[in-house]
């Protein structure tokens, strides 16, 4: 069932971005986000055994409810619910964080191409 998740997924990417049959998937994994779990001001590609990342996708909480979460960029915030699926570019051209998680937990798709 991944693999089906993770190949729409990159296929969206190509297509919102303009790289079709160009990219591969880097890294794919399933997060479970706890109370006090933050992530500060970053980039997706931020080390030298990143840089390989040129796409970043998060599908937000398609097993269970979002209780609380926000997620800022330096231009925009978003606030997703179960199901939305938020891509961008993995450089410093979309640095991001993510607020403190405050209540409940919240489970995401990551990947990286």
């Amino acid at each position: 069932m991944a693999s089906m998740w993770t190949e729409r997924l990159k296929e969206k990417i190509e297509e919102t971005f303009g790289c079709e049959f160009e990219l591969f998937i880097e890294f794919t994994c399933l997060i479970s986000w706890y109370r006090e779990a933050r992530i500060g001001w970053h980039s997706d590609d931020n080390r030298l055994y990143l840089k390989q990342r040129d796409f970043s996708v998060r599908l937000y909480s398609f097993l269970c409810v979002v209780l609380e979460l926000s997620f800022y960029w330096r231009t925009s915030n978003v606030a997703p619910s179960a199901g939305n699926v938020i891509m961008y570019t993995a450089d410093d051209g979309d640095i991001h964080s993510v607020d403190e998680i405050t209540d409940g937990k919240r489970l995401t798709l990551e990947m990286w191409s």
